[in-house]
């Protein structure tokens, strides 16, 4: 301690759909989705402290990985009774997890946990750790990536299908019911 870092994501999305009707009773619209998500670390210093004796500054890393998808919607609804009173409808669509913060910070230098672990010998049998007690450090957090990232990482997705059917009991009340599968 004391540890600070940071880690960023950039997100773009761009959506577009149109519908067409198909008939005097069936309606389809079709949308196509389009996020690009780009991770990042921005310039940072790790403060000195007992785990780091000096002030470490880590280099910004603009474009950590990035990735550019492509979601298909489609609806459609048909008017069962041809008065706008009773509709079925259809739904399918592709969903992109966001990546979040979580996955630059794995791959950042500047780790939000420091420690050095060293063997100890009680030199003064007080059977308590005093500082010149220590030897060589065994092992260490903090300073190096703790992992990497494949370029080929792929992003989880979600599909979901569903159906519904709407009745209008009376002006501007109506009863729906539906499933989806997710």
């Amino acid at each position: 301690a004391p540890s600070m870092h940071r880690a960023g994501v950039w997100t773009y999305s761009a959506y577009g759909n149109d519908a067409w009707r198909l008939s005097d009773r069936t309606t389809l619209n079709l949308g196509l989705r389009m996020d690009r998500f780009r991770l990042f670390l921005p310039e940072q210093t790790h403060p000195a402290g007992r785990f780091s004796p000096t002030a470490t500054t880590f280099a910004a890393i603009d474009n950590v990985i990035d990735w550019n998808t492509l979601a298909p919607r489609i609806g459609a609804t048909y008017d069962l009774t041809g008065n706008g009173t009773t509709v079925l409808k259809f739904n399918y669509g592709q969903y992109w997890v966001n990546p979040g913060v979580a996955t630059a910070f794995n791959v950042s230098e500047n780790s939000n946990q420091w420690w050095r672990r060293h063997t100890w010998s009680d030199l003064n049998g007080s059977g308590v750790w005093e500082e010149g007690e220590q030897s060589c450090p065994c092992d260490s957090r903090g300073g190096a990536a703790l992992e990497s990232l494949d370029p080929e990482l792929e992003l989880p997705f979600a599909r979901d299908v569903g159906g519904w059917l709407e009745h209008e009991l009376f002006a501007d009340l109506g009863v729906r019911s539906g499933i989806v599968w997710r």
